[in-house]
């Protein structure tokens, strides 16, 4: 009889195929997705690759109760809806501060391992958040078994796009795990004057003392010096009647000497973690991010009853956001009688 392994899926590492059994989102434990009564999905890694999705909204457009396609065309956020909300952005169970800003943080979508949903008021785990729910990002991180991937990619409008991911363990015991994750990318968009440019690099770092303790530590670089578009085009000539004629797919309606997205964002992340004994269990995650954004922008406002002038306005907008993010959890795990409690606390 051939041997066969049967390997336990985590909470926060990969998933196999299409189907997780697990999900650190609803509960912020290592609890499987039968015993969680919350509305999780949970859109893995070969998903997110059969579907050849470039950001977060892409990877939910077959999500149920998930809208995205509401401001299709910003390419530069992942602004998505559930319920009639907009869904609270977490990247590893810490909320991405800036949601507010014009040029809100949107992490590299090669560098996550998986997409969640955490639906309705259940978000309250994690504070104040939509009562739509929340998206939770889970960060790619080292892994035991070696591996490594390279990656170009060709497309319509000049694309052009290259990446790689690589680790394993260090050392012959695995006692050091390391992860290189990387991408660049250059095109030309639909619409004139629009390109979409980006540079991305993600190291990451495990050290794993003994069989209780582990300690991550995740950093990223992502340079977006053209972020795509935010514009509009009226009613009238593209999904409605114009007596004039209809617009063309490639239709700028600002203005390619003022309009300018361009965004830098870093940051690093420490994942502690350790077993007192079956008990207990604590946890600190630590996150700091910094983003700088432009965008600066002639828009469409409204169409005249000429159905041919087109009113526009300027906006110029510059966002800075620098944050602090802590994590603390304390968790117990025991039995009373035939029922097993798993209890956690969390600051």
């Amino acid at each position: 009889m051939p041997t066969i392994d049967v390997e336990g899926e985590s909470a926060w590492g990969p998933v196999k195929g299409y189907v997780a059994q697990r999900s650190a989102t609803g509960t912020k434990t290592d609890t499987p997705l039968l015993e969680t009564p919350q509305s999780i999905s949970v859109v893995p890694r070969d998903q997110i690759d059969a579907q050849k999705a470039d950001s977060a909204k892409q990877a939910l457009r077959y999500t149920t109760d998930v809208a995205v396609e509401n401001r299709a065309n910003f390419g530069s956020t992942d602004i998505t809806y559930s319920r009639g909300f907009i869904l609270n952005r977490f990247l590893d169970g810490m909320k991405l501060q800036g949601d507010a800003a014009f040029m809100a943080p949107q992490p590299e979508l090669y560098g996550v391992e998986r997409v969640e949903v955490l639906r309705g008021p259940a978000s309250v785990l994690y504070g104040q958040s939509s009562p739509g729910g929340i998206m939770n990002l889970v960060s790619k991180r080292p892994t035991a078994q070696p591996f490594g991937e390279l990656e170009i990619q060709g497309g319509s409008y000049n694309r052009f796009q290259g990446a790689f991911d690589f680790g394993g363990p260090i050392d012959k015991d695995g006692q050091f795990l390391y992860r290189l994750t990387g991408l660049a990318r250059e095109s030309d968009n639909q619409v004139d004057f629009v390109k979409d440019q980006r540079a991305f690099i993600a190291p990451a770092f495990t050290w794993r003392p003994d069989n209780d303790t582990t300690w991550t530590v995740l950093a990223n670089y992502q340079r977006d010096p053209k972020a795509g578009l935010y514009n509009f085009v009226p009613y009238a000539g593209s999904v409605g009647a114009n007596p004039n004629g209809t617009l063309s797919t490639n239709f700028y309606g600002g203005d390619p000497n003022l309009n300018q997205i361009d965004r830098t964002q870093a940051s690093i992340s420490s994942f502690f973690e350790h077993h007192f004994d079956s008990v207990w269990t604590v946890r600190q995650n630590t996150r700091y991010l910094d983003m700088t954004g432009n965008l600066n922008q002639v828009l469409p406002l409204v169409l005249l009853s000429d159905d041919r002038t087109l009113m526009r306005y300027a906006q110029v907008t510059h966002d800075h956001v620098a944050t602090l993010s802590l994590d603390n959890q304390l968790q117990a795990d025991f039995a009373m009688g035939p029922l097993q409690h798993k209890v956690l606390e969390s600051v």
